[in-house]
């Protein structure tokens, strides 16, 4: 009851070049511990739809064939429309998503599901059934359809269907799929769909070239394409992606990204872009680096992005990492051109005791978030005592206040 979720990191910043809501990873444990079985390619369920909660349960269960999972939550107010004299009004919000899975055909699955937010007598989710078919080891299928439920009646329908091929050195799918102009505004009460009203053709070709002899291990070929219309037949956005990636046998890699992109809004936009990068990742990961380096047009601006990561386990109880996030636009009148700093680290004295430290910057919203975590776990894993001290916490790509926040929580299974 009332977890404050206070030992978990913030989200990594970054620079969202698309005009669609970011989706950002899920890192609270009380959802991550069933969230996988919540999964599907149209997301009728995104964990990240709920923040602070009152109170919540879960139920996961494997019987046989069967997987049977329930979420249910109560969340803290939430802002509800303001009612006929204009005064502001505030609500609980009650979540509820529970799924049905059984395994056919030896490998294969079929499932259904149903997630929904109730909010001042009001319902939004959706109802589906998804399906993954392995007819032979290289054949399968995977395909869902939903219907959304809310103050929207039409244009509340989803499907695609997935034919695909895999061996052990290609991949190829080809993938259909229909949202109607109205999914998305019932659903994403309770569920991600970035946009809809579509009529959608995408797929993806990868193959693996291995070379015996000589400092090249491996050269992959990746190609991807996708297109979509809305249902009143209006081309929307297409991209084709190009990839050609090359590892050597001493653990380093490096390729070229081709990036040829279409989108219409208020009017034609036609993107253009090259990733250059190259990495390093040995098998043990005492120290590796990835460096990434992007040129071209982005929405009627020149685009230039320089991405560097690297990490190091200094000893055997010390390892740190460090990120750095640069964007330039020109011109950038949204200015979202920014310079963003992540650095980590983790002292281990013991297994059952560690600190963690957490530091970013954004220079765009002149942010900067200090985090750190000292963890005991006296009965492990069951019995845990962790101090957290913030200092300026926000959400994703807001500006923080630089206060400073110190908890301490214990946790114990009995």
């Amino acid at each position: 009851m009332n977890p404050d979720f206070a030992t978990v990191e913030a989200d990594e910043e970054f620079v969202n070049l698309t005009r669609f809501e970011p989706q950002l990873p899920e890192k609270r444990p009380f959802f991550l511990q069933t969230n996988e079985r919540f999964r599907q390619r149209i997301q009728t369920f995104y964990s990240r739809r709920i923040g602070d909660i009152d109170f919540g349960g879960k139920l996961a269960s494997r019987n046989g064939p069967w997987d049977f999972t329930l979420l249910s939550v109560r969340s803290a107010p939430l802002l509800l429309p303001a009612s006929a004299d204009g005064d502001a009004r505030t609500g609980h919000a009650a979540y509820t998503v529970a799924r049905a899975e059984r395994q056919v055909l030896k490998s294969s699955t079929i499932g259904g599901m149903l997630s929904n937010r109730s909010l001042g007598g009001e319902n939004r989710g959706a109802v589906s059934v998804d399906t993954t078919l392995h007819f032979t080891r290289t054949m399968n299928f995977t395909g869902q359809i939903a219907r959304s439920h809310g103050p929207f009646n039409s244009g509340n329908w989803a499907w695609f269907v997935r034919p695909a091929w895999d061996s052990s050195t290609a991949h190829f799918h080809f993938r259909y799929t229909h949202l109607g102009d109205r999914f998305g505004d019932n659903v994403n009460a309770v569920g991600f769909i970035r946009d809809d009203d579509h009529r959608e053709m995408d797929s993806d070709l990868l193959k693996t070239l291995w070379v015996r002899n000589g400092p090249v291990q491996k050269i992959m070929l990746w190609s991807k394409n996708n297109i979509y219309w809305s249902q009143r037949n209006v081309l929307r956005s297409y991209h084709n992606i190009e990839t050609v990636i090359v590892e050597f046998r001493n653990r380093v890699s490096g390729g070229v990204e081709h990036t040829n992109d279409f989108k219409r809004f208020e009017k034609d936009f036609h993107n253009d872009t090259f990733n250059y990068f190259v990495g390093y990742f040995p098998t043990r990961e005492i120290v590796s680096f990835d460096l990434g380096y992007i040129t071209g047009r982005n929405f009627d601006s020149d685009l230039r992005s320089l991405n560097f990561s690297a990490s190091r386990k200094v000893t055997r109880e010390f390892s740190t990492g460090y990120q750095i996030r640069r964007v330039w636009l020109d011109p950038d009148p949204e200015r979202r051109a920014s310079l963003i700093n992540i650095v980590n680290g983790q002292y281990n004295f013991t297994r059952d005791l560690f600190l963690r430290v957490f530091f970013q910057t954004n220079s765009v919203i002149k942010r900067k978030n200090l985090e750190t975590v000292f963890v005991w776990r006296f009965k492990p894993p069951f019995g845990v005592v962790q101090f957290v001290f913030q200092r300026g916490r926000a959400e994703f790509g807001q500006r923080s206040e630089q206060g400073n926040t110190f908890f301490l929580k214990l946790a114990h299974v009995l």
